[in-house]
């Protein structure tokens, strides 16, 4: 759909790349938006996008909106494609390249590992988790990574740890354009007043002084590490008169950490943004420790808040803290009692809020989108038309016969596969028919079509 009148754009530092549109549209796959609802990659492209409408970068930009799933942002230009099917993957590629080429798209960039064909990509890189952790990589997400590492033209790293362990565990990434852009802290996460931190207290029933933590708490293989805060706690002279708030994550506390803190008073709250700004503000501090992260959002948006933060070392951890956290051993219990200590004694805390307040100054979603956007526009302006015959050449057989595989479906307990006359012809006069449905009918219509199309197949 053409996006409605935009008001007067703040700033306009994005017109150089505006003006780039002589190169064709960007379009971006929102196919991370159709899994869950408000996870920390959401909320980061929803920052971007907002960032790119009130400066004029949205102009260049197509969003693929998957199955009516995306960010409601109704000046983003949109189009509607069918949600990602993982048993589909090369028809997903396939189909990526016809919107491409409709479109004119003179880049394409996914939120979660799609790709197209021909069309040049770059990949916003946000982790090596499973890479790092020796994750079983046959899963069709993480295979789809690893394509797309492999066709991406060049990369945009949230952290200089993730293009570290891009280069390391990912050799087609290297000797490509590869640019560090660090996230953004929303404008809201600001420090609170006493009285604004008491209703909040009061509203949640939270009458003792209170650790946080923040997000997934144990993650695959336990990264995420916050049983270590309640091994800490087991220990703690002062634990009688204090407890955990739990924000996101399991809707429940997970046994594994209630056997590790018996006596640790633990909630798990869900909360709005404003709602979390608050918990952070009222926080005794926000404890950190995990063993790996792409980058640690939530260690700046505490710091915004006037949270001390206890954390590791580790990954991408100390880029984001700088020197305004204190650090401890993942695995030392008495490292991080000692720690809870520190934070309540008044000077020391005064000093860590103090220099919270300005490291987190160096995280702004307004420099993230410029470098962001920057980073697209150049990858946009270098792509060449050999490149794109030569990429077709490579990735066109590769997909095609991987979506050959994937059309052999059981059948009487044989697998039979679609004669190839019949499926040529169709796919033939079905294109101009799906190219119409795709652009001009609703993201719900889309969606019922394509499980029609599917049964009928």
């Amino acid at each position: 759909m053409a996006p409605s009148s935009a008001p007067a754009e703040r700033n306009r530092p994005y017109d150089a790349a505006v003006t780039g549109m002589e190169h064709g549209s960007i379009v971006v796959d929102g196919v991370f938006f159709q899994h869950r609802a408000n996870t920390g990659i959401t909320r980061v492209w929803a920052s971007f996008f907002r960032e790119w409408l009130d400066t004029g970068f949205a102009r260049r930009l197509l969003f693929l909106d998957r199955a009516g799933a995306g960010p409601p942002l109704p000046r983003l230009r949109t189009r509607s494609v069918p949600r990602w099917d993982p048993a589909r993957t090369a028809e997903d590629s396939l189909l990526l390249q016809e919107v491409c080429d409709e479109e004119g798209a003179a880049l394409f960039v996914s939120t979660y590992y799609t790709t197209p064909i021909a069309t040049p990509s770059l990949m916003l890189v946000y982790d090596l988790i499973p890479e790092r952790l020796g994750m079983d990589m046959s899963d069709p997400s993480w295979v789809e990574k690893r394509l797309a590492v492999e066709h991406a033209s060049s990369y945009a790293c949230i952290s200089e740890n993730t293009r570290n362990d891009l280069h390391e565990f990912e050799p087609a990434s290297r000797g490509k354009p590869a640019d560090v852009v660090p996230l953004g802290v929303e404008e809201l996460f600001r420090p609170a007043s006493v009285d604004e931190v008491a209703a909040f207290r009061k509203a949640r029933g939270i009458r003792r002084p209170y650790v946080l933590l923040v997000g997934d708490r144990c993650g695959v293989g336990g990264y995420k590490n916050a049983a270590l805060l309640f091994r800490a706690l087991r220990g703690w002279e002062e634990l009688k008169d204090h407890e955990v708030v739990c924000v996101g994550g399991e809707a429940h506390i997970e046994p594994e950490l209630r056997a590790a803190g018996p006596r640790v008073r633990a909630r798990r709250l869900s909360l709005s943004d404003e709602e979390l700004r608050l918990a952070y503000a009222g926080a005794t501090a926000l404890v950190y420790p995990s063993r790996y992260e792409g980058f640690g959002l939530p260690v700046a948006e505490a710091m915004a808040c006037g949270c001390p933060v206890i954390t590791t070392k580790l990954a991408s951890l100390p880029e984001v803290a700088g020197d305004a956290a204190l650090y401890v051993d993942p695995d030392d219990p008495e490292g991080l009692r000692k720690a809870l200590d520190a934070v309540r004694e008044p000077d020391r805390r005064a000093s860590m809020v103090a220099a919270g307040a300005v490291r987190a100054t160096a995280f702004r979603w307004d420099r993230a989108s410029a470098a962001f956007a920057a980073a697209l526009s150049e990858a946009a302006a270098v792509a060449t038309a050999e490149q794109r015959r030569a990429r077709d050449a490579t990735w066109r057989p590769r997909r095609e016969a991987q979506a050959a595989a994937a059309q052999r479906v059981p059948r009487d307990g044989r697998l039979q596969a679609i004669p190839s006359v019949a499926r040529q012809t169709r796919e033939r006069l079905g294109r101009p028919l799906k190219s119409a449905a795709m652009r001009y009918l609703p993201p719900r219509a889309v969606v019922l079509l394509y499980r029609l199309k599917r049964v009928v197949s």
